[in-house]
């Protein structure tokens, strides 16, 4: 991953590099697992005086794995505790309420702002075995804030286009960041 300037998002320190150590700005997401990226995700984490300045976590997505790191300092990713899951849709990922949300084979999960994953599809877990798994890649996720929900169009019943939508409700939620 390359971060641009700040202010110039389109221009980057040599994006063609082999050698990530000549770019200080460039992120190696552990490129030795084999794992793709699925997505990209930011957290703006708030300030604690209004002396300091505002943090900026990005939260990366594998299909086995999740990492996070500072983009404002050249510290490595570190890898979340996410026992082997990672995103496996990934329109599904969606920024809500201090969390990032997505789904993958297992069901419906949330990474909060303590950089924990949270498994949110406790109560979707009957309607999770009618989604058709090998279209995981058509699953598309929105923050609908309004309502505070988030909505998951899904393919069921071994369909390959969504055409039904899961929603959770996070003004209910008790999970903590969530």
């Amino acid at each position: 991953i390359i971060a641009s300037y700040v202010n110039f998002p389109e221009i980057f320190l040599n994006p063609t590099t082999q050698d990530i150590s000549e770019n200080p700005l460039a992120r190696d997401i552990n490129s030795a697992d084999g794992q793709e990226l699925t997505g990209i995700l930011p957290f703006f984490a708030d300030s604690t005086t209004t002396a300091s300045s505002k943090e900026s976590i990005v939260v990366a997505f594998k299909s086995n794995s999740i990492y996070a790191f500072n983009i404002d300092n050249s510290v490595g990713a570190q890898k979340l505790d996410t026992q082997g899951l990672g995103c496996t849709a990934p329109y599904s990922l969606a920024s809500v309420n201090g969390a990032i949300m997505f789904a993958n084979n297992a069901g419906i999960y949330a990474v909060s702002r303590q950089l924990e994953m949270v498994y949110i599809g406790k109560l979707m877990e009957k309607q999770w075995d009618r989604v058709s798994k090998d279209y995981l890649e058509n699953l598309h996720g929105h923050n609908f804030s309004l309502n505070r929900q988030y909505k998951l169009s899904v393919p069921v019943n071994k369909s390959k286009d969504p055409s039904e939508v899961f929603v959770f409700d996070y003004s209910a939620s008790t999970e903590e960041g969530i």
